[in-house]
Formats: C-alpha cells, structure tokens, sequence
C-alpha cells in the first residue's frame, strides 16, 4: 500500500527494519519511553520488523531508562562502537581506541578543555569535571590509569574550554589522530557544541548497515529515526528517514519525513499510522 508521506511516496511493503535513537528521539522529555511507545513496538515485533537502537550511551545507561532490553534486536551503543545482543547478553566491538591516543590528550590536551569522557560498552569515566549523575556507570578519574583494564574505550567526548577553538582542535585531531574518525556533535534543544573520537570508519550508519548484511537485508529496507548530528550518516542513507519537530535544522534537512510532535510519543504515532 502507497501512501505519501512528506513529498515522498511510502510503501510499508518496502521496510524490514526500525531503526532509532533514543535521546531527543523515541524517549520523552524525561528521558522516558513511555507505556504507549512500548505497545506499538511489541505490535511491530510481532509483525516480524528487526527493532534497533543506534545510539551515544553506553549498556547501562541505556538500561537506565530502557530496563527490559528484550524487546529490541539489537541495540548499537557509543554511536556503533559496540554491538549488544538482548537475546543472548553478548555484545561484539566493531571499533575500539588505542590507549596510546588517551596518554595523548591528557597529556597535550589538558589545559584546552573542560572535560574528557571515556566511554566503554558498560561505563563512562569523566576526566577533569565531577559526575553531574550519581549512577553507578558514571565514575569520576583523575588518571587514565583509573579505568579497567576490561574496559575497552569506543567513544571520547572533548569539551573545549572555548567554543572558539572548537574548528581548530577538530582539524587538528583530524591530523593527529589519523586512525580515528573526528565528529563535531551537537544535540537537538543544545547550543553546546563538543568534539567526538570514534574509532575509523565506525559510526551509526556504518554498524547499521552491518548488521543489515547479517540479515541478508539493505539500507534501503530501515527507517531511522534522530535529530542530532550523530544521525546525520545514519538518516542520508536508509531508505527513510524520520525527525522530530525539535531535531536540528541540519538534521532536518537531509529527513524524508518531519513529524509535527516533538520526541516521545510522536514516533509511536508514525510507526502505527504508518506501519500498523
């Protein structure tokens, strides 16, 4: 069945996979995915759609506002550095930075920010700033010898102290950190602006797309959801792309589809128009 949906023609028939940010996105306001939101997924579940999650936050901060993670296939954390399995508790490293590149920035770097996170699969270790979350996945470190061994890094979050140097450390990290990729992220409702460390060719776009291949399906089959720069890859691929009111204006740009309603429930309301 065609329908026609912002300027472009939408066939159900055509899509096998959902897939979808969180913050900004399927969780409301409050950092919660509500009852309703919930329903509609089982509801596409069971019609046979793969259900995932591409997004920043480590596991357990996920399972901070999403306990029961069994509902979705696949869950890809720290932007598609890590790849978690709810059904089977395992998790795959599609990416991870080298040890070399934190002594790196603590050490020539200091002094130009305001703070570094680290983030593993499980845990973010916040450099040179206290914890504003008193969670149990959030530590505070003084040292880069402070963080597990276990814990492989995936993802660094560096705040410049000036938002004025923001375009130069990014063309310098571009330079110096050649086997990384270098983002300048900004979240919808922010005007922070900080710089983001990926492991090479390793974004949202990149692992859905991997997992895509495992299932004998393409791009063209998932609709995606987001609204920060993060998204960007991830929404100019697939084959259609959804944002929220309150996405930026950039994200909006390259989105198939601009819903009315801000994050939460307006997704919900699309997927069960749109699929149901």
């Amino acid at each position: 069945m065609l329908r026609k949906w912002g300027g472009y023609m939408f066939s159900k028939e055509n899509y096998k996979m959902i897939a979808t940010d969180l913050d900004g996105t399927l969780l409301d306001k409050e950092s919660k995915i509500s009852t309703y939101t919930l329903e509609v997924l089982k509801k596409l579940k069971e019609k046979g759609y793969y259900l995932t999650i591409a997004t920043g936050r480590s596991l357990e901060s996920v399972k901070s506002v999403i306990p029961d993670l069994s509902l979705f296939d696949y869950i890809l954390l720290n932007n598609g550095a890590f790849l978690y399995l709810p059904q089977t508790g395992k998790g795959e490293y599609f990416g991870v930075i080298e040890e070399d590149v934190l002594k790196d920035l603590t050490a020539n770097f200091d002094e130009q920010c305001t703070e570094i996170n680290f983030c593993s699969a499980y845990c973010y270790y916040i450099y040179k700033a206290t914890p504003k979350k008193n969670q149990a996945f959030i530590k505070g470190i003084k040292e880069i010898s402070e963080i597990k061994e276990e814990d492989k890094i995936t993802k660094i979050n560096f705040f410049p102290k000036k938002e004025t140097d923001l375009e130069s450390l990014y063309q310098m990290f571009q330079t110096r950190y050649p086997n990384l990729d270098i983002m300048i992220m900004q979240e919808s409702k922010e005007e922070k602006k900080w710089l983001v460390l990926l492991p090479k060719n390793i974004n949202k776009k990149t692992s859905v797309e991997r997992v895509c291949k495992e299932l004998g399906i393409s791009l063209k089959q998932v609709i995606a959801f987001g609204d920060a720069t993060n998204d960007l890859l991830l929404l100019e691929a697939v084959g259609y792309s959804v944002v929220v009111s309150t996405a930026l204006e950039e994200v909006k740009k390259v989105a198939k589809k601009i819903l009315k309603g801000e994050e939460g429930d307006s997704i919900a309301h699309f997927l069960e128009g749109s699929l149901l």
